[in-house]
């Protein structure tokens, strides 16, 4: 008998068996009846918790292992990262440690070494101070030469060609150079999958599926979705963890998981019709793949200039999604007040106005 034909006792009955087979769903419901009783048990409560946070760190570990090891296969003209994605497989647990050595050896400086008199030397700096009969070691890389007599009893010349950064750009593209990193090595492209699953969800709630609405945000409440509707349950836990992964990779050190929280529940609520989750949704959706072309631009720029500076596009910031998400437009005027963007419960994203 197809799904949408089933009765409410053949669902549950079905659901019954699927949460039988998986650690995850047993534990959701055991801490959703726990909930219910007069004295919660926390034993119970700090176990199920601790099956759910084994069960995710699993499912995220195996995720993490399977986007790294495509990102390396992709490099089919680097015979190091196809080295690196064998090992990966035949070692799943040490993904991290693999993934970092390989980038560790791709991104170290290349140097080359010349051997020039100081004639050379002299006349292609237009006058200098080196011995013209001596011979001198000169190695160039991206820090610029480094200049040392052959045979000792000189001293070693560093000509820097990169100008110094003052320490406030130094420290900026310290800070990104970590995101930068993550995002070239598979965080960009799995960013891309995961806004596509966002949509699948929005397609389902465009077309009126039972995803949300009053009796499946009771049954949220009370810990029986999963039961009763995995399909809205699946739904709700794709887009909250999504959305959190997603935010991670775009805002790297600005994101936080409590504000990440709060950005979701205004996204999607169990609780309001499907109509309104979608057009929530939607925009959400669509602010995504903004800041995501904002992060290649500067993924690109950091590339091509080993630096941020000079850089003036834009970059993705949190408030950006409380504006995209919130019911005023920027330049709405309440009792006085214009809305600036951002947060619209905060007082700072308010001006007040002469009328």
């Amino acid at each position: 008998m197809p799904d949408n034909e089933m009765g409410l006792l053949d669902r549950l009955g079905k659901g019954i068996k699927e949460f039988r087979a998986d650690p995850e769903r047993m534990a959701r419901l055991q801490m959703g009846l726990n909930s219910m009783r007069l004295n919660p048990d926390q034993g119970i409560a700090a176990s199920a918790a601790n099956t759910i946070q084994q069960a995710q760190e699993r499912r995220q570990m195996t995720k993490t292992t399977n986007d790294t090891v495509a990102y390396l296969k992709r490099q089919t003209n680097n015979p190091m990262a196809q080295q690196a994605a064998a090992a990966i497989e035949a070692n799943p647990s040490m993904v991290k440690e693999i993934l970092g050595s390989f980038l560790t050896n791709q991104m170290k400086p290349t140097s080359s070494i010349s051997q020039q008199s100081g004639a050379q030397l002299n006349a292609n700096a237009n006058g200098g101070v080196y011995d013209p009969s001596a011979m001198f070691n000169v190695t160039s890389g991206p820090e610029g030469n480094k200049i040392s007599r052959i045979g000792g009893g000189g001293t070693t010349v560093n000509n820097n060609a990169a100008p110094k950064l003052p320490p406030g750009l130094e420290a900026l593209d310290e800070a990104y150079a970590k995101d930068h990193l993550d995002w070239i090595r598979g965080g960009g492209a799995d960013m891309s999958a995961n806004v596509a699953q966002i949509n699948s969800v929005l397609q389902k709630l465009e077309s009126k599926e039972e995803l949300t609405g009053p009796t499946i945000g009771m049954l949220n409440s009370v810990g029986l979705l999963g039961l009763i509707n995995p399909d809205a349950e699946n739904a709700k836990e794709m887009v909250q963890e999504v959305v959190q992964r997603n935010l991670k990779t775009i805002l790297g050190a600005q994101f936080a998981q409590k504000e990440g929280e709060q950005l979701i529940s205004r996204a999607y609520n169990p609780m309001l019709p499907p109509d309104v989750n979608s057009r929530r949704l939607a925009k959400l959706y669509q602010q995504m793949d903004i800041a995501r072309q904002q992060r290649e631009t500067m993924a690109k720029y950091f590339e091509e200039n080993y630096t941020l500076r000079g850089y003036s596009g834009p970059q993705p910031k949190m408030a950006d999604f409380y504006t995209a998400l919130s019911q005023f437009n920027v330049g709405d005027i309440k009792n006085g007040y214009k809305y600036l963007g951002g947060d619209s419960t905060v007082q700072s994203n308010w001006e007040k106005v002469n009328q």
